[in-house]
């Protein structure tokens, strides 16, 4: 690959990451803004004030294990960072003549980067698992709830609760899709990254 193809793809990437990162951003506003939305209306329905703060409670445990499984992570992967270069290190130490994909290949074999590796795939897919059994718990609660007031002869939600509950879930499904997108094209960075470092090295 010449530089100035090399220059096109990076062009192309750019305008690609920033557009995936621009539809993130409006996904995220978009689910705050009608989760709100949604909290708000529940109050006016004069949902019970126990189960508001019980899910209230709840919420914020579940937030903040997810947030200390994720600074979990993030650790694990500095901890990559620092052991890459380390090998890294003692690779070119040793072989001062190793190309950069000899180099490349020996890091990725080395135990504890491999180790460490493996450790951050788990996480990920721990943390989406856990993810996704907190937003089912949420929704069997939310069911619960509403079976609950039924039967206790409350005010039943009205139409605009219900659709209000359906716009929450198509945003969180975007939100989702958005998210991955953009993981997908922080993988196809790192893969440029690497092209970069192999015409720089020609």
């Amino acid at each position: 690959m010449t530089t100035s193809e090399l220059k096109e793809q990076i062009a192309s990437f750019t305008a690609e990451y920033k557009t995936a990162l621009e539809r993130q951003t409006q996904a995220v506003l978009e689910y705050e803004k009608l989760e709100h939305d949604l909290k708000k209306l529940q109050n006016e329905l004069q949902l019970s004030n126990e189960n508001e703060e019980a899910n209230s409670d709840e919420s914020e445990v579940e937030n903040a294990e997810i947030i200390d499984l994720e600074a979990k992570l993030e650790k694990l992967k500095l901890e990559l960072l620092y052991a890459e270069s380390e090998v890294e290190l003692e690779v070119r130490r040793t072989h001062a003549r190793a190309t950069e994909s000899h180099i490349k290949a020996l890091v990725g074999t080395d135990v504890n980067v491999h180790k460490l590796r493996n450790r951050i795939i788990d996480g990920k897919a721990y943390i989406k698992t856990k993810k996704a059994e907190i937003n089912r718990e949420r929704k069997e609660n939310w069911e619960k709830q509403r079976q609950k007031r039924m039967q206790a002869k409350r005010q039943p939600e009205s139409d605009e609760l219900t659709a209000l509950q359906e716009k929450l879930d198509l945003a969180e499904r975007e939100s989702i899709s958005a998210n991955d997108e953009v993981e997908v094209l922080k993988t196809k960075l790192e893969t440029l990254k690497l092209l970069v470092a192999l015409v720089k090295a020609e």
